[in-house]
C-alpha cells in the first residue's frame, strides 16, 4: 500500500495560541491557530492518569481513549479536525495509508503523549494503525542534517549495550531481546546480536566506542538499556565509571561520541531507558526539549525509538518480539515505523487500556519508513536476461538503478541535476522572503522551505546511487 505523508506542524507560541499547519499534497495546506492547554480539567487529570498507570491494575480502556480524545479535540477541534477528515476518507477512496508526521520545536507540545491520539467519531486508534501511522517527525534540515545512504544487508547487526545497573534485571532483558530476535526453526537469523556488559560489567562509555571501532563488519541497530533522566534543559544517561560505580554523561555528548557510527551505519537506536522518548524539562513552561532521541538524530541516526513510561517486563518482551521481526521480514522489511504500528497493535491487544502500546515513541528523520534498504532477493538470484527489471518495493526512491542502461542513466542524472538547480534557486527566493518578512511571515512558507529542502536531499540521495556509465 502506498504510504502519503500528512505533516502536522506546531509552531512557536503566539500569544495564548499555537500555529498549526497541516500539508497533505493532495489536498494541500490548512493552517490554524489553536490553544493547547495542559491544565485544562480533563486533559490534566488524564495526563495524571497515564503518568501513575504503571501497574496493569490500573488499565482502563476508558481512560486511554478519554486522553485520546482529549488530545484529538485541542489539536483536532476546528478547521485541522474538518482536513484531516478528508484526507482519511480520501485516503480510502484511493486506497493508500496515511503517515501522520508530528513535528513541533516547543517542548510542551513534544513531550505530550501523542501516541494516545484517539478519533473519537471512527474509534481510530492512530498509534496502532497501519493505514494512519503516528510518527515524531524531525524535519528541519538545519538543525538534523540530511540522511544518509540506507543500504543494508540482512542479517541485521544489533550491539545491546548493558552497563551494570544494580537496581534493573538487565540479565533479564538480554535474555528477552535475545528471545525476540531468535530464528523460528530451519531458518536464518534476520538480526545477529552482540552484548556488551551485563549485571556486573562495567561498561565506561571509552568501551563501547572502542567496540564500534574495533568491529571490522559494524553495527546497524544500537540497543541500550539503563538509565536516562532529564535536569533542567539537559538530558543525561548513566554509563559505569572506569573505576566501578556511576558516570551520567550529558545526551549531547553521548550523542557526538556515536556520530562517526551513525554516520557510516548505524542507523537505529532503540532506548529501553527512564525519560528516553518525548520529555520536557519540567512540567509546566517548559523552555527546551530533554531528551536522548533528538540529540541521536541530530548526530546522523535514521530513527531513534524511546521509552516515554517504563515499561512491563512482559511488555518489553512482547513489543521486542513483535518489533524486530516486524522490521526484517513481510511487507514491513525495513520499515521502522510500520514496525512500531505493529508492535503497537499487539501491546494494545494483549494489555487492554494500560499504557503499554503508547509507551514506545518513534523519532523519524527520513522521508518515509525505511531506514534499511535491502537488495532484493530476488534479483540476486534471477539471471540478468530474464525479468531483471522488475523493482523491491522496499528499496524505495533511493534504489539502486543497476539494471538501467547506461544512456538510461545518463539521461535521468541530467533531470535529475536540472530539477536540483531549480530548486535551489526556489530555495534561495523562500529563504529571502522569511528573511525580509521576519515574524510576519505565513506558516505555510516555512512548510514549504522544509519540502524543498527535503526534495534537494531525496535528490542528492538518487544521484549518489546512481551509477555512473
Amino acid at each position: 500500500m502506498e504510504i502519503i505523508n500528512l505533516d502536522i506542524a506546531v509552531g512557536e507560541i503566539a500569544g495564548e495560541s499555537y500555529p498549526v499547519s497541516a500539508y497533505y499534497p493532495p489536498l494541500g495546506t490548512e493552517t490554524e491557530h489553536r490553544t493547547i492547554d495542559t491544565d485544562s480539567e480533563l486533559l490534566a487529570s488524564s495526563l495524571q492518569w497515564a503518568n501513575e498507570s504503571s501497574s496493569v491494575r490500573r488499565s482502563s480502556i476508558e481512560a486511554a481513549e478519554t486522553l485520546g480524545s482529549a488530545l484529538y479535540d485541542t489539536l483536532f477541534g476546528g478547521k485541522l479536525g474538518i482536513f484531516l477528515d478528508k484526507v482519511l476518507q480520501y485516503s480510502e477512496t484511493q486506497e493508500t495509508g496515511v503517515r501522520l508526521r508530528l513535528s513541533s520545536g516547543d517542548p510542551s507540545i513534544v513531550s505530550l503523549p501523542w501516541e494516545f491520539l484517539f478519533h473519537p467519531q471512527t474509534g481510530r486508534l492512530f498509534a496502532t494503525d497501519q493505514t494512519s501511522m503516528l510518527t515524531r517527525y524531525l524535519s528541519h534540515y538545519a538543525t538534523f542534517g540530511r540522511t544518509r545512504s540506507l543500504a543494508a544487508e540482512l542479517p541485521l547487526r544489533m550491539l545491546m549495550v548493558v552497563p551494570a545497573v544494580p537496581d534493573l534485571d538487565t540479565t533479564a532483558e538480554i535474555e528477552r531481546v535475545r528471545l525476540a530476535i531468535e530464528p523460528e526453526e530451519d531458518s536464518q537469523p534476520t538480526i545477529l546480536m552482540t552484548v556488551l556488559g551485563g549485571p556486573d560489567e562495567i561498561v565506561p562509555l571509552p568501551r563501547l566506542l572502542d567496540t564500534l571501532q574495533n568491529d571490522e563488519q559494524g553495527f546497524d541497530i544500537l540497543h541500550f538499556v539503563g538509565h536516562g533522566v532529564s535536569r533542567g534543559s539537559r538530558a543525561f544517561v548513566r554509563f559505569n565509571a572506569a573505576a566501578g560505580g556511576e558516570t551520567w554523561l550529558d545526551s549531547g555528548v553521548f550523542a557526538r561520541s556515536l556520530k562517526p557510527y551513525a554516520l557510516n551505519q548505524l542507523r537505529l537506536a532503540v532506548l529501553n531507558t527512564c525519560e528516553s522518548g518525548a520529555r520536557s524539562a519540567t512540567v509546566r513552561g517548559v523552555t527546551s526539549l530533554a531528551g536522548l532521541a533528538p540529540d541521536l538524530i541530530r548526530n546522523g541516526f535514521a530513527a531513534v525509538i524511546g521509552m516515554q513510561y517504563s515499561v512491563l517486563d512482559s511488555a518489553s518482551l512482547e513489543f521486542s518480539q513483535a518489533f524486530y521481526r516486524a522490521l526484517t521480514c513481510c511487507d514491513t522489511t525495513g520499515q521502522v515505523d510500520a514496525a512500531i504500528t505493529d508492535a503497537r497493535g499487539r501491546l494494545a491487544t494483549r494489555f487492554q487500556g494500560h499504557r503499554s502500546f503508547a509507551t514506545p515513541v518513534l523519532f523519524l528523520h527520513t522521508e518515509d519508513g525505511h531506514i534499511f534498504e535491502f537488495p532484493s532477493r530476488d534479483s540476486e538470484e534471477t539471471p540478468r536476461d530474464e525479468d531483471a527489471s522488475s523493482s523491491d518495493p522496499h528499496l524505495g526512491f533511493a534504489r539502486r538503478l543497476d539494471e538501467k542502461s547506461e544512456q538510461d542513466s545518463l539521461d535521468e542524472r541530467a533531470e535529475l541535476n536540472t530539477e536540483m538547480a531549480s530548486l535551489k534557486a526556489k530555495l534561495r527566493y523562500l529563504r529571502s522572503r522569511r528573511t525580509r518578512y521576519g515574524v510576519r511571515n505565513r506558516l505555510d512558507l516555512f512548510s514549504e522551505i522544509v519540502r524543498t529542502e527535503e526534495r534537494i536531499e531525496a535528490i542528492e540521495r538518487r544521484l549518489t546511487t546512481t551509477r555512473v556509465p
